[in-house]
């Protein structure tokens, strides 16, 4: 309540202490701010998926087309889609 979080976002950061968890996935813009504020280690779908093709579990091919994907969603910003390509290279 605190924070303005909807349930599930504050569920998920009570979460991610109780089970003293290594890192959050989370997109959602307010939920972001107060996990950065609460020091806890946050990666959104962008950098998951260059996670996943640098560890090997995707091909490069598809870790460009989810990313591509992403931009036609229009959820992130245009220059966390050019970077995320760009670190994922030619």
């Amino acid at each position: 309540k605190d924070f303005g979080l909807g349930k599930g976002e504050a569920e998920t950061i009570q979460l991610y202490f109780q089970e003293k968890a290594d890192l959050l996935l989370c997109d959602e813009k307010k939920a972001r701010r107060v996990a950065s504020a609460l020091n806890i280690n946050l990666l959104g779908t962008p950098g998951l998926v260059i996670q996943l093709y640098k560890k090997g579990f995707i091909r490069k091919k598809k870790a460009k087309e989810s990313i591509l994907k992403l931009e036609k969603i229009g959820w992130f910003k245009s220059s966390i889609i050019f970077e995320a390509l760009n670190e994922i290279g030619d």
